[in-house]
């Protein structure tokens, strides 16, 4: 769908630069082959006073006894180390230490990383949350943890801004499918956010700018251009998901029925937005799977998603294990060739 969120006010910028996008890696004990190559790795000079040094996180995991430290490798090289816990009785999962040596930084490990660990803490039963901190002069911390779904709480620990994900909905958001009557009741989610930087398909790799953007809710024409689209879509039998609060509808979720793809076994994510009041608390991630589960029944094996190219839209869908697809839709890529086409596969059990 072109979302043509481009409109928004453009304003000058002089943030970071290029970046990769979230690779492969892999999370592995440390043991002792690996532990003296871990306590050899290192940050820049100035990033020293962001993280503790290996050494003495390792020290602290064997004293605490609860913590898990774990070499994060990349192509079968150790490039940083990360280490979590799991309280229990509080129902918290903590990621107390995320590092990649000074001569691996750029490459996306970090945002993996946290991105693999973060799937571990929501796989371990009774974790209700994820809380994480950084020193509030870390703006590189800073915008990988609000990205990827972070929000502060406004207390400090030790000096460090604590940052934490809910994620459990709140007993008052339902989800169920819309009748064709609501459908138009979608643009009455505040799509509103503020991009910073935008993402660019090159040579293979995704490529992240900064490209600062201001959008006030829907372009002017949206509802009136997609909106008999969407009910097109509902009429040749699409799902969609609608989420509910006491106030009205607050996310949606719109799977295409229309099977593509070289062997037809995909279908197009084709609508997903969650209203700007109920962000970073897991809804979207609720619908996505919902929409995944209900592709799955129908026989699919992969979602099609094409996405805004922006740095929070694009970090959510990788975040959730999409990729970069190597079979474009072309009738899809016409329509939207700005956007980053990705795909996700069903798992068997969807």
């Amino acid at each position: 769908m072109n979302r043509r969120w481009r409109t928004g006010r453009r304003v000058r910028h002089t943030t970071r630069g290029l970046m990769d996008a979230k690779p492969a890696i892999e999370l592995r004990e440390i043991t002792m082959e690996n532990f003296r190559e871990c306590i050899d790795l290192s940050v820049a000079e100035h990033q020293r006073g962001f993280v503790a040094s290996n050494m003495y996180s390792l020290a602290e995991a064997k004293a605490d006894g609860v913590s898990n430290p774990l070499a994060i490798y990349a192509d079968g090289q150790m490039v940083g180390f990360t280490m979590y816990c799991f309280d229990p009785e509080k129902g918290t999962g903590c990621i107390d230490r995320l590092m990649v040596a000074v001569d691996h930084q750029g490459r996306g490990y970090g945002r993996a990383a946290m991105t693999e660990v973060m799937r571990r803490l929501r796989e371990t039963p009774g974790c209700r949350r994820i809380r994480t901190a950084y020193e509030p002069s870390n703006a590189v911390a800073e915008k990988l943890y609000e990205s990827l779904g972070f929000r502060k709480t406004g207390a400090m620990c030790d000096g460090e801004t604590v940052t934490v994900i809910e994620l459990s909905e709140p007993d008052e958001v339902t989800i169920r499918e819309l009748r064709r009557e609501e459908v138009q009741g979608v643009w009455s989610v505040d799509r509103s956010e503020v991009i910073d930087a935008v993402y660019y398909h090159q040579g293979g790799e995704l490529v992240l700018r900064p490209e600062h953007y201001d959008m006030k809710g829907w372009p002017p024409g949206e509802a009136e251009h997609y909106g008999p689209i969407l009910l097109d879509c509902y009429d040749r039998g699409g799902t969609f998901y609608g989420a509910f609060d006491g106030h009205g509808l607050v996310g949606v979720a719109v799977l295409e029925s229309r099977f593509i793809g070289p062997k037809r076994d995909q279908l197009q994510l084709k609508f997903l937005h969650v209203d700007r009041s109920h962000r970073r608390r897991g809804l979207g991630r609720t619908l996505f799977h919902r929409a995944a589960a209900r592709a799955g029944e129908l026989g699919a094996r992969r979602l099609y998603i094409s996405s805004t190219p922006s740095e929070n839209s694009v970090g959510f869908y990788l975040g959730l294990g999409c990729r970069l697809t190597k079979e474009v839709d072309p009738e899809l890529f016409e329509l939207e060739p700005g956007d980053i086409h990705m795909e996700f596969d069903i798992p068997a059990a969807a």
